[in-house]
């Protein structure tokens, strides 16, 4: 994969966020194709005859859970930024309790992967980002720690503007 490469996220069982970083575009469509059309020919294209686009979008919100993300320039000469070139960090959020309940990171291992969602799932974007990029600077020592904490201040701006936004509606 080079530079041009598409940055794909999962962000459910259904669904898969794409960021082209060239050219800027950013995708959520099912896993398995893009949408669009009537309720069959979506049900089509995602390859599961009980997937309707509109009923599963209705079904996370009424788990009252957000997707917010976060993104950053990985640094050069490593294996991330040889193939994303951008770091993108993604969370859904309990918007009842600002718990993050999913995390994913586009890093290059599994692992990676796995150790960054454990350390996000479970924290309170209410309390801040300061606690969460100190776990991160105690127990993630790989090369791009620095992109990883630009992330996380990307998605705490995006849950303070949701806040703000949610409150000036009440």
């Amino acid at each position: 994969m080079g530079r041009n490469a598409k940055i794909s996220v999962y962000l459910s069982s259904y669904f898969i966020l794409t960021f082209i970083p060239n050219g800027g575009k950013v995708t959520v469509e099912p896993k398995n194709g893009p949408v669009g059309g009537s309720a069959e020919s979506i049900q089509k294209s995602a390859g599961n005859p009980g997937f309707c686009r509109r009923k599963d979008m209705k079904d996370a919100h009424q788990r009252n859970t957000i997707l917010l993300s976060g993104y950053a320039k990985l640094p050069a000469s490593t294996t991330a930024e040889a193939v994303f070139d951008i770091l993108v960090v993604a969370v859904l959020f309990d918007n009842r309790t600002g718990t993050i309940v999913e995390a994913e990171a586009s890093m290059v291992t599994e692992l990676a992967k796995r150790f960054i969602s454990n350390l996000m799932v479970g924290y309170n974007l209410n309390d801040g980002p300061e606690d969460l990029i100190e776990s991160f600077d105690t127990y993630y020592h790989g090369n791009a720690k620095k992109a990883l904490e630009t992330a996380i201040r990307g998605i705490f701006n995006k849950y303070r503007d949701y806040v703000t936004e949610q409150n000036a509606l009440l």
